[in-house]
């Protein structure tokens, strides 16, 4: 079974990501981190297009904290609205917490 950074360098190849590119890198990171999101990769972005699918996001039945996560994901791409930080990090396990400060550092470049 792959580890979190095989499937985090799995999906950074197949979208062919710059290594500056930090947006991107943060939601690969996060989503690949977590089995539950990694495995609906396919629903949440259109590596074809290279863009996030919102309306697929939409349709798909996510428990709440899975939904925070993706959202979080999406805007650390782009902005997208998320739940804020208390109601995020409420809803979440340990490792999930860090895997979601961990995409934060990815995004701002802080590591």
């Amino acid at each position: 079974m792959k580890d979190h950074e095989q499937r985090y360098l799995e999906l950074l190849a197949k979208d062919g990501t710059d290594p500056t590119d930090t947006y991107r890198k943060a939601l690969f990171y996060l989503f690949s981190g977590n089995l539950e999101i990694y495995n609906k990769i396919d629903f949440l972005y259109d590596f074809k297009s290279r863009s996030i699918e919102f309306e697929s996001f939409e349709k798909n039945d996510f428990s709440n904290s899975i939904k925070h996560m993706i959202e979080l994901g999406f805007n650390l791409y782009n902005g997208y609205p998320s739940a804020d930080p208390a109601t995020l990090f409420s809803g979440l396990d340990h490792e999930n917490s860090k895997l979601c400060l961990e995409a934060i550092q990815v995004r701002f470049d802080l590591g």
